[in-house]
């Protein structure tokens, strides 16, 4: 037969260091949840930002890379109208500027709090001006029409495009000279 001793000398329980110490994991633990989940408008802003740059310097390396204009036209989602942009690629064959079918260059809609305006800048170079005019009057025949144009030698449209939060008094604005890539402001 076994017969178990308890040992009373010894207590039970949490130290107060121990407690504070779980408290202070739970304190830290909640503010970074709090943190992460709470988008606030400036981030959603600054996000947006980042990606459209991206975008927009990845394809113009890819109109480059693969001889192929590329325009960034704005529209509307068919389904459910919601606004965004997308890339278009030019179709030699049928001179037509088509929807891209890589996903990344697809329809990316926009949060309806952000508003994107793009200006057009004049170039200098009246052989560019027209080129992106010819190129730019393709668009009229179908589908979304070609608001900037990312050509294949290296060059695009000089814009300052502005994405603004209607929450929020600043704006973002990014910047391409037609050269010189683009730049945030």
């Amino acid at each position: 037969m076994l017969i178990s001793v308890i040992d009373i000398s010894r207590p039970r329980g949490f130290t107060l260091i121990e407690i504070m110490l779980v408290l202070v994991v739970i304190s830290v633990m909640a503010s970074m949840l709090a943190v992460s989940i709470g988008d606030n408008s400036q981030k959603l802003l600054d996000r947006e930002a980042r990606r459209l740059q991206t975008s927009l310097q990845m394809v113009a390396d890819e109109a480059v890379m693969q001889g192929v204009e590329f325009s960034l036209a704005m529209g509307t989602d068919t389904t459910d109208e919601t606004p965004g942009y997308q890339f278009l690629r030019l179709d030699t064959e049928s001179l037509a500027w088509l929807p891209s079918v890589e996903k990344l260059l697809a329809f990316h809609p926009l949060d309806p709090n952000i508003s994107l305006q793009v200006s057009l800048q004049g170039a200098n170079d009246t052989e560019f001006e027209r080129q992106v005019e010819r190129l730019q009057s393709l668009g009229k025949q179908q589908g979304p029409e070609p608001l900037l144009l990312l050509l294949s030698s290296g060059e695009m449209t000089p814009f300052i495009i502005t994405l603004s939060h209607s929450e929020l008094t600043n704006s973002v604005r990014l910047a391409s000279d037609g050269v010189s890539g683009v730049e945030r402001l």
